[in-house]
C-alpha cells in the first residue's frame, strides 16, 4: 500500500471509529440501564434469598403441608435462577460498549484485507474482518438482553409464589 493509500485508510479508519463511538453513545443509556436493573435484582434476589433461608423456621413449621414447602424451594430455586441469569446479564452487558476499541484493534488486520480486496477484487475477506467484531458485539447484545429477560421472568415468579405463601401465613 502507497502512503496516499496508507493516508486514506487510516483517514476512513478514523472516521469509522468516530461513527461507531457515536453509535456506541447513542445506545449506551439503554445498557446502562440494563445494567442498573440487572444490578438491582441481583441485590434484591440475594437480600431475598438470605433473609428467608435465615428464618425459614418461622415460614416452615411443622404442621405445614408438604406442598407448600415444595413451593417454598421453588420459590428459593426462582430467587437463584434469577440471581444467576442477572449475573450472566451482567457480564456480557460490561463489554459491549468496546466496539471501537475493537475495531481499532483490528485496524491492520482491516487494512491487509483491504490490500487482498484491492489486488484481487474480491471484498468478501475485507467484510469478513469487518463485521467479526460486529457480530460477536451483536450475539452478546442478544444474550444480554434474554438473560436479563429471563432474570426479571424468575424473580416476578419468585415474587408471586412468595406473596402467595405469605398470604397463606396471613390467612392460616
Amino acid at each position: 500500500m502507497d502512503l496516499d493509500s496508507l493516508a486514506r485508510f487510516n483517514k476512513g479508519m478514523e472516521g469509522l471509529i468516530s461513527e461507531l463511538e457515536r453509535i456506541t453513545a447513542l445506545v449506551k443509556p439503554e445498557w446502562d440501564a440494563r445494567r442498573d436493573t440487572a444490578k438491582t435484582l441481583i441485590s434484591l434476589s440475594g437480600a431475598t434469598l438470605v433473609f428467608t433461608i435465615t428464618f425459614s423456621q418461622s415460614v416452615i413449621k411443622p404442621d405445614t403441608p408438604i406442598q407448600w414447602r415444595y413451593a417454598i424451594v421453588g420459590c428459593w430455586l426462582s430467587f437463584i435462577f434469577s440471581l444467576v441469569f442477572c449475573l450472566a446479564s451482567l457480564w456480557f452487558l460490561m463489554t459491549l460498549s468496546r466496539l471501537p476499541i475493537l475495531i481499532k484493534g483490528n485496524q491492520e488486520k482491516l487494512r491487509t484485507a483491504l490490500e487482498e480486496s484491492h489486488q484481487t477484487g474480491d471484498r468478501k475477506a475485507f467484510m469478513t474482518t469487518y463485521m467479526k467484531p460486529l457480530r460477536k458485539l451483536a450475539l452478546q447484545e442478544t444474550v444480554a438482553i434474554w438473560c436479563l429477560r429471563i432474570g426479571i421472568i424468575f424473580y416476578g415468579l419468585a415474587l408471586s409464589i412468595f406473596t402467595v405463601i405469605g398470604l397463606r401465613q396471613l390467612l392460616h
